[in-house]
């Protein structure tokens, strides 16, 4: 795979992060925070899809397209502390152009079917009785292409972009 070929990560957000997020009034991912964020490239050619789990249910969240990686202040600047506050982390990213919409699309269907790039050779979430153990999602991790695709999917067919 070339250096500038698009990469596809899995980041997960606690619920609790989720629910403040959206009382706050978001509908699009504008912004997300992370000290794992540092192997990301900007410029759009890397793209994080933000998962939560409730209930033992995986959930989709949405979408960022790397544009930009900011610092926290320089986040604190650009976002001007428009949602309840900007979350400390080492790495901020914000959305190549328009920001995608917040879907909330349950995908534990799916989840044994999502593989990742890993040299340990743990390639895909285990699913127990039909429901994910989010400690399993703790550290970013890299999906496959055809991942990335089924998520797109997934997004597509309820109704975001």
């Amino acid at each position: 795979m070339a250096t500038n070929d698009p990469r596809h990560f899995l980041a997960y957000w606690l619920p609790s992060t989720l629910k403040r997020n959206l009382d706050g009034g978001l509908t699009r991912m504008n912004h997300s925070a992370s000290d794992q964020f540092e192997k990301l490239r900007a410029g759009g050619r890397d793209t994080v899809w933000l998962v939560t789990v409730s209930k033992g249910k995986l959930i989709l969240i949405g979408r960022i397209e790397v544009g930009k990686i900011l610092n926290q202040k320089a986040a604190e600047r650009e976002l001007k502390k428009e949602q309840d506050g900007v979350w400390e982390a080492t790495h901020h990213i914000l959305p190549k152009g328009r920001s995608r919409k917040v879907v909330q699309v349950e995908i534990t269907a799916i989840a044994k079917d999502l593989r990742f790039q890993s040299d340990s050779g743990k390639d895909r979430l285990t699913v127990w009785g039909r429901q994910v153990n989010p400690d399993q999602l703790q550290k970013m991790r890299r999906l496959a292409p055809e991942s990335a695709l089924l998520l797109k999917a997934v997004i597509v067919g309820a109704g975001g972009d």
